[in-house]
């Protein structure tokens, strides 16, 4: 027939080459990783019974049926093998200020895998963002401000740290004591838990998990080779985050993007220290004090966490600076201390928790 007799006309799509709402999303994230430091890394997906967390094991691990290297016979279930070891090879050439980020894909083996005609995919392959910090002084704290940097520019709304320790694959890799998951707290339904997928019927009043911020275990680290100048194994901080649940708006809500007016009054600060039970987690009883300080509250930060002899065995000290400020007043000294005991009450009511 002849490309020539074909006639010319303009694409009919109403948007062509726009990104996503999720790709524009993952963009930012990887965005705001760079300018905490961080540097994109891309690791192999193949990876070695060595390389499994913990070494050895691959009873949920995807085994490849042709691998290209036989010792490379499994799909990662999680991205610490690859990230630690990049840190290492930076660290093995002197270059020992190294923090690095991956998005990519893990996999994990079903269980039970459905029958008939077509069965589905064998395995999950979440899409994740794994985040090493191994510069000098990181640490947990460290992985902390970085996730609040991120929820701040995704304008996450209602988020907290649980005190539950992570499950999967990745368990086995962070440390015990100063690991906590991310949960969403604003946002309900299926795929509770970091599931992914529906549940049963208490997935609609279960937070849904988000990830695992805190630290590395130091038995996994130094399992890779990597050590501190004091030989000792280096502290590392870890952030790991499921992007098909933080990214989806509707089980994870966000802020609004219009930004709020800035007060030309001044505004008040009052610090609170509060003993409580060490179970609670201490995101629990911010969000208490951002909802007892109501739309006076500007910013609550927790400053610091005490454990000590002065402190009742099974608890720690909670220590909060507060921020008050109206947009059409300065606020008197009655009211910051009717809002001042209000939170308190609040703190003390739904945590069993007394002010230090």
């Amino acid at each position: 027939h002849g490309y020539i007799r074909i006639a010319r006309r303009m694409p009919s799509w109403p948007q062509p080459g726009r990104l996503t709402r999720y790709q524009r999303d993952r963009r930012l994230l990887k965005e705001v990783l760079c300018g905490l430091g961080c540097s994109e890394a891309w690791t192999t997906t193949f990876v070695s019974e060595a390389d499994q967390v913990p070494p050895g094991d691959t009873a949920h691990a995807v085994e490849v049926a042709n691998p290209l290297v036989e010792a490379e016979r499994f799909l990662r279930t999680s991205m610490v093998a690859g990230l630690v070891r990049a840190v290492l090879y930076n660290v093995d050439r002197r270059q020992s200020h190294v923090r690095l980020f991956e998005v990519g894909s893990v996999f994990h083996r079903r269980d039970a895998t459905s029958s008939g005609p077509d069965p589905g995919p064998q395995a999950d392959a979440p899409e994740r963002v794994s985040v090493i910090l191994a510069s000098d002084g990181d640490d947990a704290w460290t992985a902390v401000a970085s996730w609040r940097a991120i929820a701040e520019a995704l304008r996450i709304e209602g988020w907290a740290m649980g005190q539950i320790h992570p499950a999967g694959p990745v368990a086995s890799a962070v440390h015990p004591y100063r690991t906590s998951t991310l949960v969403s707290t604003g946002g309900t339904g299926p795929g509770a838990a970091g599931s992914g997928r529906p549940g049963g019927s208490d997935d609609a009043d279960r937070p849904v998990e988000l990830g695992v911020v805190g630290e590395l275990d130091p038995t996994v680290v130094a399992g890779f080779g990597l050590f501190g100048p004091d030989g000792r194994p280096r502290r590392v901080g870890w952030l790991d985050l499921d992007l098909g649940i933080l990214l989806d708006t509707e089980r994870v809500p966000r802020g609004p993007e219009e930004s709020r007016p800035v007060s030309r009054f001044p505004s008040s600060d009052i610090d609170l220290a509060f003993v409580v039970p060490e179970p609670v987690p201490a995101g629990s009883v911010e969000g208490t004090l951002r909802r007892a300080g109501g739309n006076l509250l500007e910013t609550v930060d927790l400053f610091d966490v005490y454990r000590g002899a002065s402190q009742p065995e099974g608890s720690r000290s909670l220590a909060f600076h507060l921020r008050f400020c109206a947009l059409d007043r300065t606020l008197t000294d009655e009211e910051i201390g009717a809002l001042r005991d209000g939170c308190i009450q609040a703190v003390e009511r739904e945590h069993g928790a007394s002010l230090r």
